[in-house]
């Protein structure tokens, strides 16, 4: 399980344009290429509704948290329900989007 969702998950940033990056990242933090690693990745760098992901609008992917929330906060039809994608393939995209 864990090679196949590793490997789903490098797919997700292929499409997104940011392997490389996550790769570098990887290899200038000499940290292993591991589920894990991958996850805090996406956590810490990668901030795109799942309803843009799946509708190919890439260009609305945000590098910081803040920015991503003004985003969702301006476009609340992009919110996805947690519920909905809790157990789909694109759970990893799931952020708690907060507004202040």
């Amino acid at each position: 399980m864990g090679n196949k969702e590793l490997g789903r998950l490098k797919d997700i940033l292929q499409t997104l344009g940011y392997l490389r990056l996550y790769l570098r990242y990887i290899k200038n933090t000499n940290k292993k290429d591991s589920l894990k690693n991958i996850r805090d990745y996406f956590n810490n760098n990668i901030f795109i509704s799942i309803i843009d992901y799946k509708e190919k609008i890439y260009d609305k992917l945000f590098l910081n948290s803040n920015d991503f929330k003004k985003y969702m906060k301006n476009h609340p039809e992009k919110v996805a329900s947690k519920r909905e994608y809790k157990s789909s393939p694109y759970r990893i995209l799931l952020r708690g989007v907060y507004y202040s």
